[in-house]
């Protein structure tokens, strides 16, 4: 599982950045441990569920970027709530989810699939990996709210039956 936190490092994004003073709380410890371990997941196959930042993490790893900065995004959790348009692969299906980062996928990596966006602003809230066997990642925050459940369940039993 790759959590939500703060920003990625300057270091480790793939874009050119006009203002990097709108990255804020970068950990490049974390960052150096998590892309590794990124990587290396992606190649053994095993499940990965990745939350806000860890979908970011994912995106950038596979050779994807990032909105630095979105606005209407970033309010507390309990207000910002974010209706949803999902794909017809979509595995988990949210009418709506509790969206607040100021980050975002702008390009995505090769091999990355959207399965739901912001129905008011087109901002990507979940995707997967097509080539993985399980990976899914999400913008929300599925540790906020109990009806995420269904999604947490799926994880850890991929994790429990090896994949």
């Amino acid at each position: 599982m790759l959590t939500g936190g703060g920003d990625i490092s300057l270091s480790f994004l793939r874009q050119p950045i006009a203002q990097p003073s709108l990255i804020v709380d970068t950990d490049c410890e974390r960052d150096e441990w998590e892309f590794a371990a990124a990587n290396e997941i992606l190649c053994s196959g095993k499940p990965i569920l990745a939350i806000c930042r860890g979908l970011q993490v994912l995106n950038v790893a596979m050779g994807g970027t990032l909105h630095i900065d979105i606005p209407g995004h970033d309010i507390a959790e309990i207000e910002n709530i974010q209706p949803l348009r999902h794909s017809s692969k979509a595995s988990h299906r949210f009418a709506a989810v509790n969206s607040s980062h100021h980050q975002a996928l702008e390009r995505l990596a090769d091999g990355i699939e959207v399965e739901a966006w912001s129905a008011s602003d087109g901002i990507v809230e979940q995707a997967r990996i097509r080539s993985h066997p399980y990976a899914i990642g999400v913008q929300y925050h599925p540790e906020r709210a109990p009806f995420y459940l269904p999604l947490f369940a799926d994880f850890f039993d991929r994790v429990r039956n090896g994949g």
